[in-house]
């Protein structure tokens, strides 16, 4: 059973300058690492007149209710000056325990965190009740005006999926909340990320809650 590596993960989507809307082949990659864990990926490709294509990601795994949707982003604001850096912030270094690097913290690491979990939830389940989603946006830095509400807009439209439960990986905004709300933009020297088993948790815990929304024993959500 293939396990990923959070961390590994989390360098390997750093290098990609995938700054708004420049996609820069993270979509394609991550699809691929989704792809070897059993999802069935969708890759969503918005415009308007007036602005650039942007790549997004529609990821499941299972086709059974309910759906437990993880949102989430991969275009990264601009670096800045390269030489304010530690570290070029394309070539992630880790220094005293912290991962460092553009989107380290916003938020790649957290996307990582997110498919590595469920890598070793699989491993640990070989069925079970419900479905994993992932719905990535590459439009969350910019304007956003080509991203989760465009992605949201056409599966609701094709009646192809509705997600029961959702968990964000950043503590800005939620899933309800998927209109642009403006916020300053963090340009700080380096993007820092802890390493632990929070998102781990968190993964673990929104799982067994699943069988609170179907009406189902605890013990009777893994099967």
């Amino acid at each position: 059973m293939l396990i990923i590596n959070e961390l590994k993960l989390a360098k390997e989507l750093i290098k990609f300058p995938s700054i708004t809307p420049v996609d820069a082949g993270t979509i394609n990659f991550l699809s691929r690492k989704l792809r070897s864990l059993g999802f069935k990926c969708k890759i969503l490709e918005f415009k308007t007149k007036t602005s650039k294509p942007v790549k997004n990601l529609y990821a499941r795994l299972g086709k059974s209710r309910p759906n437990f949707c993880y949102a989430g982003h991969t275009d990264v604001v601009p670096p800045g000056n390269i030489n304010d850096w530690t570290v070029n912030p394309f070539k992630p270094t880790v220094k005293k325990n912290n991962l460092i690097g553009r989107g380290a913290n916003d938020m790649k690491s957290s996307i990582a965190c997110f498919v590595a979990a469920v890598s070793r939830f699989k491993a640990r389940n070989k069925k079970f009740k419900g479905s994993l989603s992932l719905l990535i946006t590459g439009d969350e830095e910019g304007i956003a005006i080509n991203g989760t509400k465009r992605v949201v807009e056409y599966l609701k439209k094709e009646r192809l999926e509705n997600a029961h439960i959702s968990l964000r990986g950043e503590r800005d905004n939620t899933w309800n909340d998927i209109q642009k709300k403006e916020k300053e933009k963090e340009l700080s020297e380096d993007d820092k990320f802890r390493h632990k088993e929070e998102m781990q948790k968190i993964i673990d815990e929104e799982i067994k809650n699943l069988e609170a929304l179907a009406g189902k024993k605890e013990k009777e959500i893994l099967s």
